[in-house]
């Protein structure tokens, strides 16, 4: 998406290039100065960018993952919103498949804080937290997301994204 750190992203890829980064969903036009950071992340050996994905593919691919990253402009931490502009569903999709998220943004679920949701405050942060998923000492707590996720009727959430990733995918044929 257009509001995507590709920096930060080259960034991690430069850091991990045992990991193999797999960027998932639709481009959006962005400006030139991004477009050139976007391609240059692209090129890069251990990046593939799969496109958007059938509900489906998405939920193996998240399944297969090691950790889930977002990676937008970072936030400073905080936990009541400011705007409405942000949702936590990309994080709940990633811990609901068991997959751990490292994100420059707050989640705004305190539950899942350090159960699986890991907020960086800047990028050796986030590069410090990744590398701690990878070695296992920061993972998701199944107990505290399953009990978050069956408060707030999770599969509903759930159905509407992958519905919403269904529009995209159909779309895009």
């Amino acid at each position: 998406n257009h509001y995507t750190n590709y920096q930060l992203l080259i960034d991690v890829v430069t850091a991990f290039p045992q990991l193999h980064l797999m960027i998932v969903g639709q481009l959006f036009n962005v400006e030139s100065e991004v477009e050139v950071l976007r391609q240059r992340l692209f090129a890069m050996a251990n990046v593939s960018f799969l496109g958007v994905k059938h509900p489906d593919e998405l939920r193996a691919i998240i399944q297969g993952a090691k950790v889930g990253l977002v990676t937008y402009d970072f936030e400073p931490t905080r936990s009541i919103p400011v705007s409405g502009v942000r949702t936590p569903l990309k994080a709940i999709t990633y811990l609901a498949q068991n997959c751990p998220v490292v994100s420059t943004l707050n989640s705004y679920v305190p539950t899942l804080d350090g159960h699986g949701s890991f907020k960086a405050e800047d990028t050796a942060h986030f590069v410090q937290l990744i590398g701690e998923v990878l070695h296992g000492t920061k993972k998701v707590d199944r107990a505290v997301v399953s009990q978050y996720l069956d408060q707030v009727e999770y599969d509903c959430l759930a159905d509407r994204i992958l519905e919403h990733e269904m529009q995209l995918w159909n779309g895009s044929k």
